[in-house]
């Protein structure tokens, strides 16, 4: 399975390894826009997109993996500054939400928990 992190926050990308198996093949990026081409080439299972770090795309990319990638689950990790309006956006269109700003372990254990269920 291929996750696909879209995140420049350090430790979340840290986090986020930590969650990962050697089964998974992660490929993390910190640029949401040139992240688009290689979406497209490595077509990911699951993209994890981190809403702190990249507040004014996190659609573009979601309507992205939905209409260009084939079966790819995405995953909007948020943390203190999550806006209501996106949250009800999020809602709405249905993309499952994971906040990381709580302890890190429950983050790594909740993340691991939401891999499992990946195809």
């Amino acid at each position: 399975m291929t996750i696909f992190s879209i995140a420049e926050n350090q430790n979340l990308q840290q986090a986020i390894q930590r969650a990962s198996t050697p089964e998974h093949n992660l490929v993390l990026n910190n640029n949401p826009i040139g992240a688009m081409d290689a979406m497209k080439a490595q077509n990911p299972n699951l993209i994890l997109f981190n809403y702190d770090d990249y507040p004014d795309y996190w659609k573009t990319a979601y309507l992205f993996s939905k209409y260009n990638l084939n079966n790819c689950k995405f995953i909007l990790l948020f943390g203190r500054t999550f806006l209501i309006n996106d949250s009800s956006a999020a809602e709405f269109l249905g993309v499952d939400l994971l906040p990381w700003h709580t302890d890190t372990r429950s983050f790594v254990s909740d993340l691991k928990e939401k891999l499992e269920h990946v195809i």
